[in-house]
């Protein structure tokens, strides 16, 4: 894992969560919110769940790079062809040929904010800022097609209201399936 890109990261959501708080409640209501029980909440809940994220992930990440340096790499054998072997060999091994496309390419971390036309469903109508979401997880690539332009990936996602008072916020554990019909 690249310290760089974590710390590139992190600052890209503090910069975000700084600028939702200026331009969300304003600088000069931001000094009495954040003394307000639900400025409290809302930051201890920021807070949290920025932490979960960033440690939870960067162990994903960690141990998905052992594996990977444990398990022979799918990505690898465009360079390495499967060697041409007893023919059990190379059924076992066949899952890593890459006429199937590719396994285990990354883990990811993301966090983002939505801003939503009508009141947030993770938000209490009425309270500071109900139409910011915030969304935040991890995932897992599970595969990758031979030309790299469909994934499906294992995902968790996390969300609630950003600043405003939480009403529905959730965790969900599912699949992903994404498409890039454009790719440079």
């Amino acid at each position: 894992m690249n310290m760089h890109d974590l710390l590139i990261f992190t600052a890209i959501i503090i910069t975000v969560i700084a600028a939702v708080l200026v331009f969300g409640i304003g600088p000069r209501n931001l000094p009495s919110w954040v003394k307000s029980k639900a400025g409290q909440g809302a930051l201890a809940s920021m807070a949290l769940g920025v932490g979960v994220v960033l440690v939870v992930g960067a162990a994903v990440v960690a141990g998905v790079a052992l594996a990977a340096a444990l398990l022979p790499a799918a990505h690898a054998q465009v360079l390495h062809p499967l060697p041409q072997g007893p023919k059990a060999y190379t059924a076992k091994a066949s899952w890593l040929d890459t006429r199937y496309g590719y396994f285990l390419n990354h883990a990811y971390v993301f966090a983002g904010v939505d801003y939503t036309r009508k009141v947030s469903p993770q938000c209490v109508a009425g309270s500071m800022q109900d139409r910011l979401t915030s969304n935040m997880g991890m995932g897992l690539n599970v595969w990758q097609s031979p030309s790299r332009k469909v994934w499906l990936d294992v995902q968790w996602t996390h969300h609630s209201c950003v600043i405003g008072v939480d009403r529905n916020s959730y965790d969900g554990f599912g699949l992903r399936a994404t498409w890039f019909p454009w790719v440079r």
